[in-house]
């Protein structure tokens, strides 16, 4: 679905006349077609989906749901989002990974290898296991007693396991920060090396040169001279979109414009 969309806007197709990614994943989660999806359908199915794959459970996703429809103060929405129940969303998620089973298989084998090098630590008087991030080295630790299963399992409602919704956390949590890292030190030594126009430390001070505003969260906002917004966005799209080990391929979103919004 991403490498679709990363094709077409290679080869110049405009965004508004691509497939939309949240449109195709609610008719997959409903079983209709594109054209039937509503707006509200396409918010329920994005926010169902991006619990999911953080290892949320039903109940968790139907909160967040509701939440972002009082956020939108649309009346309809609101309205919609409490008539959902946990078995709605079990629904989408069963739709969801019976059309993809592959992303069922990855997310139990992660849990599965990630609890297998768990380690116990003896001892304290009570059960404690830790798991090492497989990137960045960074230890976590766990009080043990909880379900066996963590997550969403396919229809069993449990209760959560943190030491499960870590594991199935940490590739996309640590990759994407590693992703991040390094699009950032990438982009901004291609400025330092001109190649958005002449740079010095002086010159970005006082703002009449590019560079690097703010990075915050998932998003890098970068300042340029008018009429460099090709060469712009070619430099976030080969920093950020190259290839990754395991063949992956991130890709991204690019605005431009006088305002942050734009």
């Amino acid at each position: 679905m991403f490498a679709e969309d990363l094709r077409l806007r290679r080869l110049g197709v405009p965004k508004k006349q691509r497939p939309d990614t949240h449109t195709i994943t609610a008719a997959v989660c409903y079983g209709l077609l594109q054209e039937q999806i509503t707006n509200n359908m396409r918010q329920a199915a994005k926010n169902t989906i991006y619990g999911a794959e953080y290892g949320a459970m039903p109940k968790r996703i139907l909160a967040t749901i509701r939440a972002n429809a009082e956020d939108s103060g649309d009346p309809t929405m609101i309205r919609i989002a409490y008539t959902m129940t946990e078995r709605d969303v079990q629904d989408m998620l069963i739709n969801w990974f019976n059309r993809h089973p592959e992303l069922k298989s990855f997310r139990e084998k992660k849990v599965r290898e990630g609890k297998a090098r768990s380690r116990k630590c003896p001892g304290l008087g009570f059960g404690l296991e830790v798991i090492q991030e497989y990137r960045s080295g960074r230890h976590r630790w766990f009080l043990k007693g909880r379900a066996p299963h963590g997550g969403w399992d396919g229809g069993t409602d449990r209760r959560a396991d943190p030491m499960s919704t870590e594991l199935l956390n940490a590739p996309v949590q640590t990759e994407a920060g590693i992703i991040f890292d390094e699009t950032i030190l990438a982009v901004d030594q291609d400025i330092r090396a001109g190649r958005l126009g002449p740079w010095s430390e002086e010159a970005e001070r006082a703002g009449t040169c590019a560079g690097i505003i703010l990075p915050l969260h998932d998003a890098i906002y970068l300042e340029a001279p008018d009429g460099l917004d090709v060469e712009v966005e070619a430099m976030f799209h080969e920093h950020a979109e190259r290839p990754r080990p395991g063949g992956w391929v991130y890709p991204i979103d690019y605005k431009s414009g006088y305002r942050l919004g734009d």
